[in-house]
């Protein structure tokens, strides 16, 4: 799952007792086909494609299944029709999956794409199927992430060119953070990838990664570039303008750098595996990005600096003469010196360091703008939402956002509560009792596919030797 128990917390001790005492659940997880369509207008279109599908996952994964598949028409067809009326409703139909989570993310993954997909092929023409479930998330997340990458290279890069180009206002000098990114890019997704062999990358870091090194890598060359334009407007060496470089803008890119990679890094001291991802992976990314624009681009410079620029120089020395004979008018320069305005923020800006009144006046407002959106940044939600991971909206989110309002949500992720014993009967009737005063929703634990079970339910199943007690055992013993 994505969200991780903190050590030493009661659910985590839960968490190991269950694993000691029913390791075949620790082990499952649950995956939800939700058909919406006119079912009881097409009921054997319905049923059809019910069973179809779980023919089809029979035969192609029938060693990932932890328990007996479960949805309306499945159950009926086995005379269960007590338990069968918990996977319907007049529009929409829920088709349970358990099944083994301890596979692997890669196989489990594979497993998923399995289901989505057939589900897909087999669903009548007129309904609507979506899955949702832990694993489907994930699948999801990783999709997103594919996109997102992709997004960063067909529109962020060309917009931060532009942007430097402008600022620049030398055009083949952006040769030099294109080869900075690229090299940093390269070298932070090796070292992750076999950071990732030891701690937990979660699918969204190498979007918040790649971001981070594309925004420190364009501002370090713009650092750079615009100090080695500085030295070559004052006529100085090749050389000079290097050193110029290395003394000025260098010294600013250690500063920066070391300070932003020491406050990821600080992500590594919190208990959530989820950040501390985060803070090492980013971490190293400001680091590949540091260390390419202290030793890359000083090389860059000192061997083609000079010529770039030159190649500039003379393309628009080309362009102007183009331009002065192609009109009989007097020459106008392209950029004509404008008079000199006043700027009302320079003038607050001065206004503001004359006086320390109104210094005073301006920490008051920026203070009292502030904090109603600091002291609202303080109530932390105490929910933590599988549904965080992955890209929103997404179709696993917009599956279980249909399924919680048909059926509820709990058969994708329900709450756990562990009871130990002894088991007398009694302590069977106080269990029973707590779970009815939690009220709705919490009233009736979801357990095995989908179905409300309770305490003295799991009591009746342990000497019993029907179909249904059979796979709630295989499950939970």
């Amino acid at each position: 799952n994505a969200v991780t128990a903190a050590p030493g917390s009661p659910s985590k001790r839960a968490n190991r007792a269950i694993a000691r005492a029913f390791p075949a659940s620790s082990k499952a997880a649950t995956l939800v086909v939700l058909a919406e369509g006119p079912l009881l207008a097409s009921y054997e279109e319905w049923c059809g494609f019910e069973r179809a599908l779980a023919a089809s996952i029979q035969t192609e994964h029938a060693s990932f299944l932890k328990a007996p598949l479960a949805s309306y028409c499945l159950l009926a067809d086995r005379n269960l029709t007590y338990l069968a009326a918990n996977f319907v409703s007049p529009e929409a139909a829920q088709f349970v999956i358990t099944y083994d989570a301890s596979r692997g993310q890669a196989a489990t993954s594979k497993f998923v794409a399995y289901v989505e997909d057939k589900a897909q092929s087999l669903k009548p023409h007129h309904y609507k199927v979506g899955a949702t479930g832990f694993d489907a998330f994930a699948r999801a997340s990783v999709e997103g992430e594919r996109k997102d990458l992709s997004a960063v290279d067909e529109v962020s890069v060309p917009l931060a060119l532009l942007v430097m180009a402008l600022t620049l206002a030398c055009v083949p000098l952006l040769v030099l953070p294109v080869v900075n990114m690229l090299t940093a890019t390269i070298i932070e997704f090796v070292v992750v990838r076999l950071l990732a062999k030891s701690m937990t990358i979660a699918p969204f870091v190498p979007s918040i990664m790649l971001t981070v090194t594309l925004a420190i890598s364009f501002d370090y060359s713009l650092f750079v570039c615009s100090r080695y334009l500085e030295a070559r407007r004052a006529g100085v060496s090749n050389e000079a303008r290097v050193d110029a470089v290395n003394r000025g803008a260098g010294r600013t890119i250690v500063v920066s750098g070391s300070t932003l990679i020491a406050c990821f890094l600080g992500l590594l001291c919190f208990p959530n595996n989820i950040l501390r991802g985060v803070g090492a992976a980013v971490a190293v990314g400001l680091a590949c990005a540091v260390l390419v624009n202290l030793l890359v681009s000083p090389a860059l410079l000192h061997v083609c600096g000079e010529r770039l620029c030159r190649a500039q120089d003379v393309v628009v020395r080309k362009v102007l003469t183009y331009v002065r004979r192609s009109t009989d008018e007097d020459y106008v320069p392209l950029s004509p010196s404008r008079p000199k305005q006043r700027n009302p923020f320079r003038f607050l800006s001065d206004l503001v360091w004359r006086d320390s009144k109104y210094a005073v006046a301006a920490l008051c407002i920026v203070v009292a703008v502030t904090m109603p959106a600091c002291t609202r940044a303080t109530h932390l939600r105490t929910v933590a939402d599988p549904v965080m991971v992955a890209p929103s909206p997404s179709e696993p989110q917009k599956t279980l956002d249909r399924l919680g309002k048909t059926f509820g949500a709990g058969a994708v992720a329900p709450y756990t509560v562990l009871f130990e014993g002894p088991f007398t009967d009694a302590a069977i009737t106080e269990a029973d009792a707590f779970l009815t005063a939690l009220g709705e929703p919490y009233a009736g634990p979801t357990s095995l596919n989908g179905t409300l079970l309770s305490v003295s339910d799991y009591a009746s199943c342990v000497f019993s030797s029907s179909d249904w007690c059979l796979s709630l055992k295989a499950l939970y013993a």
